[in-house]
């Protein structure tokens, strides 16, 4: 790909729309507004298709979408970096980011976010927590 000027200060930012320096510095406005041109470039320098299973669409459709190689979470100073990015559909990006899948070979599993939510033994209703220190009954308060 071809070198970027950062778009916040106008400095050669290599691969990235914005340099490192002035990515703390973004109002959250700003960042929305270059994460979206980072899916288009993205998404169109790869001809409008998933890179996994081909499918193809317009950007505007909203069937596909830039995904991270190394996620936000991991690397912050690769979020705005075209080198970072494929472009997948969204079934795609949803089989990699979706729970207790492995993220890539050789990544452990990812666990869940929220614990599974008690359900009563007669009728398979929701049993709602009762607090801190209580002990977690096994029917719900109508089968009690």
């Amino acid at each position: 790909m071809n070198a970027f000027a950062c778009v916040e200060c106008g400095k050669d930012s290599g691969d990235s729309l914005v340099c490192r320096d002035c990515i703390p510095n973004l109002s959250t406005h700003k960042r929305q507004k270059y994460r979206a041109a980072w899916h288009r470039i993205i998404v169109e320098g790869a001809g409008n298709a998933c890179e996994d299973c081909g499918h193809s669409a317009e950007f505007n459709s909203g069937e596909l979408c830039g995904d991270h190689v190394q996620t936000v979470g991991s690397r912050p100073d690769l979020q705005f970096d075209v080198t970072n990015g494929r472009s997948v559909c969204l079934p795609c990006h949803n089989k990699r980011h979706s729970q207790g899948l492995p993220a890539k070979k050789g990544e452990p599993e990812k666990r869940p976010k929220f614990k599974k939510q008690s359900v009563c033994t007669v009728l398979g209703c929701p049993i709602f927590a009762a607090g801190m220190g209580f002990k977690k009954p096994k029917n719900c308060w109508k089968h009690q």
